[in-house]
């Protein structure tokens, strides 16, 4: 019997051995998008910073139609705001997925605001400066993102660079709008909490974090995320 028993669980060791982990395919299509701009020139004047994403990340691909749905469903969740060469992003993304792996966050919702930085594929609003200097809005958003916009505006930031015209020549003043990275928490279909998670001793996107800067991101992650 002894026998027979020690087999028993010898097959189950193997059994349990031979099943793959189950890889989530956003995770990973996250992960491979984020890092394969590593060291890649980003047309300017530098490289995108390299970045190590944890094929265990907790994102899931959503438009933001989706978003505007289950707020309108009343639940809860987060989601991030963000494109893969954004070098703000690139600076915070892989502190809060370790905040989200400390914190027990299984699921964040990723809208990517600008896929493959296409601007005609940008969901956002753009605004850009005519010759006299002056704000205009050169480019309509998507009609989800107007939705989420009027939805989530408690803890949007305001583009307020004074007098802006939109694209029937309509001035209005300052528009509540979308930046990246942005992270909002939604709780009961609200917009509770919305941060940047980029505190100020982060000047430069491209500049070295030292330790003080990278505990600052943690701590600007954590309030967010706990309040």
């Amino acid at each position: 019997m002894k026998k027979l028993l020690a087999l028993l669980v010898f097959a189950l060791v193997l059994t349990g051995c031979s099943v793959p982990k189950e890889i989530n395919e956003d995770a990973r299509r996250f992960r491979e998008e984020y890092e394969s701009l590593n060291g890649v020139s980003n047309g300017y004047d530098g490289n995108y910073r390299t970045v190590k994403i944890n094929e265990d990340n907790p994102f899931e691909y959503a438009t933001v139609e989706d978003i505007v749905r289950k707020m309108k469903n009343g639940e809860s969740f987060i989601v991030y705001f963000g494109a893969n060469w954004c070098p703000w992003c690139r600076c915070v993304i892989p502190f809060f997925i370790e905040e989200c792996a400390r914190n027990k966050i299984s699921k964040v919702y990723y809208v990517d605001v600008r896929p493959d930085n296409d601007l005609d594929r940008d969901i956002r609003d753009e605004y850009s400066l005519n010759d006299n200097n002056e704000v205009y809005l050169s480019q309509q958003g998507t009609p989800g993102y107007h939705e989420f916009i009027k939805m989530a505006s408690d803890v949007l930031d305001d583009y307020s660079r004074g007098k802006i015209t939109s694209l029937d020549g309509t001035p209005f003043e300052g528009a509540k709008r979308v930046g990246a990275p942005n992270f909002i928490v939604i709780e009961n279909g609200k917009a509770v909490r919305m941060s940047l998670c980029t505190p100020a001793s982060l000047e430069d996107p491209y500049m070295i974090l030292d330790d003080k800067i990278k505990q600052d991101i943690r701590n600007e992650i954590e309030e967010l995320l706990n309040g």
